[in-house]
């Protein structure tokens, strides 16, 4: 195993902890450096799990570091919390061959007490853990539900006040819960039994999504691997609760439909595919950089039904009244609902 994965995780947290970077962005691009899938699944689970349990990280930095938390590097920082979590998380990556490849990582900061600094908190983290983590287990119940699964206590107030104690728990576990990656079908190209074929002859595994007649779960392979499929238009990345919604709008051939907060063009881009390139899809969102994104979808998967514009959803267009036979409207929100695919959302919710 190459651990420059370690190296590229530190690079990721940095930007997405203090220049706002998406870690979803940062990971394809980092991950298309990476010829191994073992490698890249690696990066993968530790940036998302260093993100998801970036609370609970800090509060083991917070007790076991000298150094006040606001005077600690930013690089330092994400090498610790990368340690911490891996030897907290990840049984299969031996605790000192954790602690070795974040020392290495810190000696090009080329300041020898960054180096100790890195070395002494994760040996004392290795030798404590069990005492810090009884006295997590001691705190109050929204300060343990905070640091325990990571989300801030603003959030879990809100919780409070609509589910009990046991229910709480249910829903930010479940939060922090790694998505399935979920492939949607492009049906005017391919049948989904002529793509799973395909999966199979590149020894990928895969099950038939459960309520979706469209929809593969990719089980041992990333994006990486089968982006030449995607090139092709041939699928797209969808979740299967967002398929659902537009099956059950089940939109008929030659139907006309106003897909308004359209980006990235997901819903409505799958009902011009459901309607096998016939009918009109007019896909509006506020920004031009959207609008760009969904036409390169457009293009992607080789769709003629299916047209853009820039629109603000929050003005009134007499010009739509009538004309169109469906709509979506699937609004900006608190994103709450989609922590498990970026998991850096969990800290901008009030």
């Amino acid at each position: 195993m190459d651990y420059k994965y370690r190296k590229f995780a530190v690079e990721i947290l940095y930007e997405v902890n203090n220049n706002k970077g998406y870690s979803n962005i940062l990971l394809e691009e980092y991950m298309k450096k990476m010829p191994n899938i073992r490698d890249r699944n690696l990066l993968n689970i530790t940036v998302n799990g260093v993100i998801e349990n970036k609370i609970f990280l800090d509060w083991i930095i917070k007790e076991l570091s000298t150094t006040k938390f606001s005077k600690i590097s930013k690089r330092i920082l994400e090498i610790l919390r990368i340690g911490i979590y891996q030897i907290e998380f990840l049984d299969n990556i031996n605790p000192k061959t954790v602690v070795y490849e974040s020392v290495e990582e810190a000696k090009a900061e080329r300041k020898k007490y960054l180096t100790r600094f890195v070395n002494g908190i994760l040996r004392n983290y290795l030798r404590n853990r069990e005492k810090i983590n009884v006295k997590l287990g001691k705190l109050e119940n929204e300060e343990y539900l905070s640091i325990k699964y990571s989300f801030p206590i603003s959030f879990i107030q809100k919780l409070k006040k609509e589910f009990p104690y046991k229910d709480i728990i249910l829903i930010l576990k479940s939060l922090n819960r790694k998505p399935k990656f979920t492939i949607r079908v492009n049906s005017t190209l391919i049948t989904r039994n002529e793509l799973i074929k395909i999966l199979e002859e590149k020894k990928i595994k895969i099950e038939e999504t459960k309520f979706s007649s469209l929809g593969i779960n990719v089980l041992n392979s990333d994006f990486v691997n089968i982006k030449d499929l995607y090139d092709q238009g041939l699928f797209s990345i969808q979740g299967e609760s967002s398929m659902i919604a537009v099956e059950l709008l089940n939109p008929k051939p030659g139907s006309k439909i106003l897909d308004m907060c359209s980006a990235p063009g997901g819903k409505g881009l799958y009902s011009a595919e459901l309607m096998n390139n016939t009918g009109e899809v007019d896909c509006r969102d506020i920004y031009i950089n959207k609008i760009n994104t969904i036409n390169n979808q457009i293009k992607r998967l080789k769709l003629d039904n299916a047209d853009t514009k820039v629109e603000d959803a929050t003005k009134f267009n007499v010009e739509n009244l009538g004309k169109y036979d469906y709509c979506i409207v699937d609004v900006p929100c608190s994103n709450s609902g989609i922590i498990m695919k970026k998991p850096e959302i969990k800290y901008k919710t009030n």
